[in-house]
């Protein structure tokens, strides 16, 4: 925080002082517009970003918060990491009530300090501070300022104001100051009004400010939140390590400096070269010899989360991963990589930013944006990728951890950027095959076989070695059917690069149909349906976002009971609109009713407008999945 004069240049926003001398921040002063939709507002927060050299800064922070309800209450918290190369400071907090009178001074003993890992898994040099907000009486306000200064810095903070749901923004300000030589690239988001920046003395003072920030609601099918708020990403031009600088300007220097700190740490001891060749003797081609490497890590090692070193970034030695028989996500890679090596396959250790929901890196911002890595294997006819932290991931498959995403594949050459593969809706899909048998009184016994390909593998991949019950308590709360009870279920994985899960269950449910009279109405579809909820009929302000395609296909054949026939069956229906295809049919064979349904489901971004024609779409669908036949009694 930088709230005196600094070379000649004076910053204002950060000026405030925590005082119990006066009534501050009551809850009469917010806007009206900015309390609705509100859990929670931010008063003020400030932060001061003085950079001092290459390698060191130093951040103040100023935070004001009121909070209304108990869902605004993780708006309010202070959680702060740090390691051996940054420390926090000069904590203070102060709680105010409804009126602005304060309640309550923060104490040593309300700060936790502990672990960033509380499982306590090893070599893992992060610890966190954290005050914990807990009020009775609402709405409250709360303010802290803190002190974090960083040594062998290599990525500056993300400044992200408004970083949640049902929270407004009254004032907010990022300032950054710095020698010219030393001051950081930045990029804009969501910004509506440039930075003022003024100069001194070779010295560059840089100041964003944000007022009445109305609350956002979360929204189905929803772009991620950091596409529709201001965010301020910041970068260092230079990085000085190995008593060397690197240009961090392009993503080919980012990833010169990536190897350079990792080179000549994949020397594997003399036992474990001969291991693997003995393993791939009898393999013939690349392929092949891939896989049994692969093998070999996923049987010799497991992942342990190691977070220290250079910025996170320098590896473990490949053989101390051998004598230790587990690794990080870096370590692991650069094991698998040595390995390969041995049976004289090249590959290349790849930087990427996972998560199923995580937004995708800027590449047109070079800068430290990754927090995993994979491996790349380059070959004559494809590539392929190996995910190394996990013993049960099947060969060559990413998931939706790592798939269809920019990432930093580091050479001897520096970075390159590229992109992980994308699964499309042919890949991707539910295929399940029902068999019912139905009794007079609308009971039925049911055997389902069910297919997860592609991306759909993981939604059960987890329950292999999960016990019985797990696997019960998983289908039950899946097929929403709550008088459904399992009979037996069973679950085999076949792991490719496109890897499949079987799923069999056999269950028996109470009142499948409805009886009235002399007919009984009997749905078809009991197991796969659209859902539509109240939320999605709702307007709408943000474009609509699909992450992948798949295609979902069921067939369901229903035993008509003895003494009924059927009087009438649900119509062929077919519904297509930009956003995918859906087909249903029932036909009647023998004694046997057919359903058929098919929803191809495409992914993409579509325009806030095209809601209507979205939700007109679910609904027909919605309609024909709820349709009945009806059987009559002969």
């Amino acid at each position: 925080m930088v709230c005196n004069n600094v070379a000649g240049l004076k910053n204002t926003g950060c000026g405030a002082s925590l005082s119990s001398k006066e009534t501050r921040y009551p809850v009469s002063d917010i806007p009206a517009e900015l309390k609705d939709n509100s859990d929670a507002v931010i008063r003020e927060f400030e932060m001061d970003v003085e950079v001092r050299s290459l390698n060191s800064l130093v951040i103040k922070v100023h935070r004001v918060v009121t909070v209304f309800r108990e869902n605004g209450l993780k708006n309010a918290g202070l959680e702060e990491y740090y390691d051996q190369d940054s420390k926090i400071s000069e904590i203070k907090m102060i709680d105010y009530n409804e009126a602005g009178v304060e309640t309550k001074h923060l104490k040593s003993s309300d700060i936790i300090d502990e672990s960033a890992v509380p499982d306590g898994l090893f070599y893992v040099d992060k610890r966190v501070k954290r005050v914990k907000v807990i009020s009775a009486f609402y709405p409250f306000t709360i303010e802290y300022t803190y002190e974090k200064e960083f040594h062998g810095l290599l990525s500056y903070p993300v400044w992200e104001p408004q970083d949640d749901y049902r929270l407004s923004v009254e004032h907010s300000q990022l300032v950054v100051i710095a020698d010219d030589a030393l001051l950081p690239r930045f990029n804009e988001i969501n910004i509506f009004q440039p930075a003022t920046i003024t100069h001194d003395k070779n010295r560059s003072l840089v100041t964003y400010t944000f007022r009445d920030l109305p609350a956002l609601e979360s929204e189905p099918f929803s772009i991620p939140l950091a596409e529709r708020v201001p965010v301020i990403n910041i970068a260092p031009n230079i990085y000085r390590t190995l008593k060397e600088d690197y240009d961090f300007r392009t993503w080919k220097s980012v990833g010169s400096w990536v190897y350079a700190i990792n080179k000549n740490r994949d020397i594997l001891p003399a036992k474990t070269r001969q291991e693997l060749l003995d393993r791939i003797k009898g393999e013939k081609d690349e392929l092949s010899k891939i896989r049994a490497v692969y093998r070999f890590v996923q049987e010799t090692t497991r992942y342990v989360c190691i977070s220290i070193g250079i910025g996170g970034m320098q590896t473990a030695e490949a053989g101390l991963v051998a004598e230790k028989g587990y690794g990080d996500c870096k370590g692991l890679v650069n094991y698998t990589k040595a390995l390969l090596s041995v049976a004289g396959i090249t590959s290349y250790a790849t930087l990427v930013n996972a998560g199923e929901d995580e937004p995708d890196i800027l590449p047109g911002f070079p800068s430290d944006q990754f927090d995993h890595v994979i491996l790349c294997i380059p070959r004559e006819s494809d590539t392929t990728w190996l995910e190394c932290t996990s013993q049960s991931i099947p060969f060559g498959f990413l998931g939706p951890f790592t798939d269809n995403r920019h990432v930093l594949i580091i050479t001897p050459d520096g970075g390159v950027l590229a992109r992980t593969p994308v699964y499309p809706g042919t890949m991707n899909g539910l295929s399940r095959k029902v068999t019912i048998d139905l009794d007079t009184n609308g009971n039925a016994a049911a055997g389902i076989y069910s297919s997860y390909k592609g991306l759909l593998y993981e939604k059960v991949a987890w329950l292999e070695h999960r016990p019985v019950k797990d696997m019960e308590d998983n289908f039950i709360e899946k097929i929403k059917v709550p008088s459904a009870s399992i009979k037996g279920i069973r679950y085999s994985f076949m792991k490719d690069q496109l890897p499949e899960a079987r799923e069999t269950v056999s269950l028996s449910i109470r009142s499948f149909a409805t009886r009235a009279g002399n007919r009984i109405f009997l749905p078809f579809n009991l197991f796969n349906t659209a859902n539509i909820s109240r939320n999605q009929l709702s307007s709408r302000k943000t474009s609509l976002y699909f992450r992948s395609a798949e295609t979902d296909s069921d067939t369901v054949e229903i035993h008509i009971p003895p003494g009924y026939k059927v009087e009438s069956l649900p119509e062929t229906t077919e519904v297509t609109s930009p956003f995918g295809h859906y087909k249903v049919t029932a036909v009647q064979k023998d004694n046997t009713l057919i359903f058929c349904r098919v929803l191809e489901k495409k992914e993409g971004r579509y325009p806030s407008s095209s809601f209507a024609e979205f939700m007109d779409y679910l609904q027909k669908i919605d309609r024909a999945d709820k349709s009945n036949a009806v059987l009559i009694k002969n």
